[in-house]
This record gives C-alpha cells, sequence and structure tokens, in this order.
C-alpha cells in the first residue's frame, strides 16, 4: 500500500516551529518547506501528492496554512514577504 496521507494544518503546527527554530527562529517559507519534508520524514509519495489542478504540492498547501495559523495565534510573525519569525509567544516544540 502506497499511504499517500498527510497530517493536518494543526499537525503540522509542531514540524513548522521546530523547523524556524531549527533555522535560528528566522526563516523564508523556502527553508521552512525544506526542513519540515526533513524533518516530517515524508515519502516520496507524499512530497509529491499534488495539490488539485494548480500548481504546487499539497504539503506545500497545507505549510502556507499552517503558517498562516500560527501567525493569527501569536506563535510566529512576519518579518518581510516570505520570512517568519518566532515570537515570545511561540511554544517550543518538544524534544523529539
Amino acid at each position: 500500500m502506497n499511504d499517500v496521507s498527510l497530517p493536518t494544518v494543526s499537525g503540522l503546527r509542531a514540524l513548522v516551529i521546530r523547523a524556524v527554530e531549527d533555522s535560528g527562529r528566522v526563516a523564508s517559507t523556502n527553508e521552512i518547506r525544506s526542513r519540515v519534508g526533513h524533518l516530517g520524514a515524508f515519502t516520496p509519495a507524499q512530497l509529491a501528492r499534488a495539490h488539485g489542478p494548480g500548481p504546487g504540492t499539497e504539503l506545500d498547501y497545507r505549510i502556507r496554512w499552517t503558517l498562516v495559523d500560527l501567525r493569527r495565534s501569536g506563535a510566529i510573525v512576519r518579518q518581510a514577504p516570505r520570512v517568519w519569525a518566532l515570537s515570545a509567544n511561540a511554544t517550543p516544540s518538544p524534544e523529539e
């Protein structure tokens, strides 16, 4: 069986926060995507899963929504276009 299911937006929160932490508390969207892909140990099929008929992957789409969710909750702030930083309100990710 080839499982291509992915975590929900809420399921990606800890991975995105950890990706930003690992980048020195500030990271571009591309750095976050790359680190989340690595940290999540996703399969090639999961990484390649298309998002509907448009461009981009489902994981990229969910990461973008996770960034919006984290910004709305105050855990991250947008420092510049496509650049994110952890705020003082960010909950540290659990050690794995």
